[in-house]
Order: structure tokens, then sequence, then C-alpha cells
């Protein structure tokens, strides 16, 4: 069978941390078996995730989607500083990937806390920080799902939430209150969205346990009615015992009781001395 490196290294990178030497250790082991000697150099080298690079790469995982949309966010985000457009248009950009930025740094912190890594503050600005670099970057090395360290600001045009990098025409005032005004009524309606998306993912996790825990129960109540139907047959076949060996001793004493007869018939018949 030929060894599926991408499915070894997507399980690897998907895998807890705490595995990961270990998981790396065994697909070298089996690359090797299969001569495949520059594979398993390469993988040999590779450095367990850093718990930054972790989460991104769970995130590349379980929300494809979710960091598709980041980074086309971010690709529209870097158009709007860069052709300068109206003061609306950089306005909507700029808060349409702030709120995408903040559920991706959301769902990312919730698939860190689910497999028991413990989030500070601190841990929880670099995920923000580098999710930001990752929509603000046109190609990141190694992509998310193959990362093992942190991104670092220095060699990125990394977005900025709060001013564009080449500042598009100063609005009139006007327009300034416009787009406060907009982005006072938008903040709110993101921030439910925000928390009905994480509502709905906590259900849907409650439903996953409770479909998991239908599923066990249906499984005892299957070995179970298993082991009463065993019961039953030993039962039936202890009692078919029980009725033979009745038989075999009431046919014992039947033949006891004839011979008692015989031997009384045999005395009564015999001569006086």
């Amino acid at each position: 069978m030929v060894l599926d490196l991408e499915a070894e290294l997507d399980e690897l990178f998907r895998g807890p941390v705490a595995s990961f030497v270990a998981g790396r250790n065994r697909v070298v082991k089996e690359l090797r078996a299969a001569g495949r000697k520059d594979d398993a150099a390469a993988v040999g080298k590779l450095e367990r995730p850093a718990p930054v690079a972790w989460v991104l790469n769970r995130l590349h995982f379980d929300e494809p989607e979710l960091l598709a949309e980041l980074r086309d966010a971010g690709a529209a985000l870097k158009r709007a500083q860069e052709t300068r457009p109206t003061a609306d248009a950089y306005t909507s950009e700029r808060e349409a990937h702030r709120a995408i930025l903040r559920r991706a740094t959301e769902r990312a912190v919730e698939l860190a806390t689910d497999n028991g890594v413990n989030v500070t503050a601190d841990l929880r600005r670099r995920i923000a920080m580098n999710l930001e670099l990752v929509s603000a970057a046109e190609d990141v090395r190694p992509p998310p799902g193959r990362m093992v360290a942190e991104l670092s600001p220095l060699g990125f045009d990394a977005l900025s939430l709060d001013a564009p990098l080449s500042p598009p025409a100063r609005p009139s005032r006007e327009e300034a209150k416009a787009a406060a005004e907009r982005a006072e009524r938008l903040a709110p309606v993101t921030d439910a969205l925000g928390a009905a998306e994480r509502e709905a993912r906590r259900l849907a996790r409650e439903a996953e346990l409770a479909e998991a825990s239908v599923g066990r129960a249906e499984k005892d109540l299957e070995e179970a009615e298993a082991r009463v139907e065993g019961a039953r047959r030993k039962v039936g076949e202890a009692l078919e015992t029980a009725a033979t060996a009745r038989a075999k001793a009431e046919e014992a004493a039947r033949a006891v009781e004839e011979a008692r007869q015989a031997l009384a018939e045999i005395t009564a018949g015999a001569p006086s001395r």
C-alpha cells in the first residue's frame, strides 16, 4: 500500500500538539520502510507547532470557508486602501473585515479551548494578529494547515483596522457623520451575528453530543437485550437439563422400587431352614 503523505501530514497537523512528535516519527519510519528517504528526511525536520500556529492549522481544517472569507475580506480592504475610494466605501470594507476577523478569532479561540488549550489574553491577541496577517498576505509559507511558528509583522503588509495604509481623501463633515452613524448601526448587528453564530455552533456541538449519547444508549440496549436473550437461553437449557435429570431420577426410583419388590418376592418364596 502506497503511503499518502499529504493525508498523513493533514492528520499530523490537525491532531493534538502533544502527539505531534510521536506521529511525525511514525510517518518518518513508514517513509523509510517504503524507501522514500528524501520525504522521510523532510518530515523528520518538522517542528512541533507553536500554540498559535496549531490554532490556525485547526481553523484551516475545521473552518476552511471561514478562513477563505477572512482572506477575501482582507484582499478587499487592501484594495480599498490602495485605490483610495470614497470614505463610505472604505468604511464599509473596513467594518466587513473587522467583523470577519472577530468571528475568525472567536472560532479559533473556541477550537483552542475545546482542545484543552489555556487561552490567555496574550494568546488571544496573538491569534488575532496572526489571522490579520494571514488576511493581509497574498501568500503565507508555510500556509495554515502546515504552520509551525507564529507569523511576524515584519515582511507583511499588515492591515490596520483603524486607518488605511494609503488613506483615502479626507471626507466631508457630512460624510464622516454618515459613516459614523452607519458604523454605529452596524456594530450591534455584527456583534449579534457573531453571538448567534457562536450559539449555533454551541447548539450544534450539544446536538452532536446528544446524538452520540443516543448511539451509546442504543448500543447499551442492544448489548443488554443480547445478555437477556442469552440468560433466557441458559434458563431454558437449565430447565431442560432439570427435566431430564428429574425424569432419570424418577426412572431410577422406579427401578429401585421394582428391585425391592423382586427381592421381597424372592425372600417370601424362599423355603425356611
